[in-house]
């Protein structure tokens, strides 16, 4: 249904494929300067394409880091080692910072918590502008901005850090599978619902941000849905804040 409606515009956001770096609303202006790179070692990272990205979002007065808990280390989900999160000149290692969701604590059996490949910190810091979570899940189509590190953009953002974007349609489109192992068989139940872009999504992409025209946040980026990566597929974390009370 997403593709039959590929040239459909909006009358906010236009549907623009190819990267971009200037923002079409002042509040995808502000949320393009609360997104950094999570990454090992930057440069090393880089030329094994091994990126990702993370959305610093506010919620009752408090300032958290969320991204997809694949791009936070290669320790299967456990707590990050020596991956940082970059924004602009300043680094900082996870490690320093406070996990309070990700996959396997969610997936614990104990847990009553819903299932994302999302990590989520606390982040009390004011150096870095930060977003909100959007209410309006687009359970019709509409244009949304991904924004994000891709790859195949890298002298786009690796001098000023800063992520680009690609706007198309999205809409509500199921519960997420995990299919990162050991996660393939969750409940599908408990895990967060789905929004499905009309848009090509890299490599580096994941744990990038999904907006609406205001720069609120919808989703985090998990990675692609098909071989040929026309669609991202995009986690809503709404449900994870409201259960954590964040």
């Amino acid at each position: 249904m997403l593709y039959k409606h590929r040239d459909e515009k909006s009358e906010e956001l236009s549907i623009n494929n190819t990267y971009f770096t200037e923002m079409p609303t002042p509040g995808l202006a502000v949320a393009r300067k609360a997104m950094g790179i999570v990454s090992g070692d930057l440069y090393t990272e880089i030329k094994k394409l091994h990126i990702g990205g993370g959305v610093v979002v506010r919620s009752k007065g408090k300032k958290y880091l969320v991204t997809a808990s694949h791009s936070t280390g290669p320790t299967a989900y456990k707590r990050p080692s020596n991956h940082k999160f970059y924004w602009q000149d300043m680094e900082m290692p996870l490690r320093y910072l406070h996990m309070i969701y990700s996959t396997p604590i969610a997936e614990d059996p104990k847990s009553k918590l819903p299932i994302a490949d999302v990590a989520i910190f606390e982040f009390p810091f004011d150096f870095i502008q930060s977003v909100e979570l959007s209410k309006d899940l687009p359970k019709d189509p509409k244009v949304t901005v991904s924004l994000g590190f891709p790859v195949d953009a890298i002298d786009l953002w690796l001098d000023n850090r800063l992520p680009v974007g690609r706007s198309g349609l999205s809409y509500l489109s199921r519960r997420t599978q995990i299919d990162f192992e050991p996660y393939e068989d969750l409940d599908l139940s408990r895990c967060v619902p789905e929004i499905t872009a009309d848009l090509l999504t890299a490599g580096g992409s994941s744990g990038g941000g999904l907006f609406d025209k205001d720069g609120n946040l919808l989703a985090i980026c998990r990675g692609y849905k098909t071989i040929d990566k026309t669609w991202g597929e995009f986690q809503t974390v709404n449900t994870i804040f409201e259960a954590l009370n964040l």
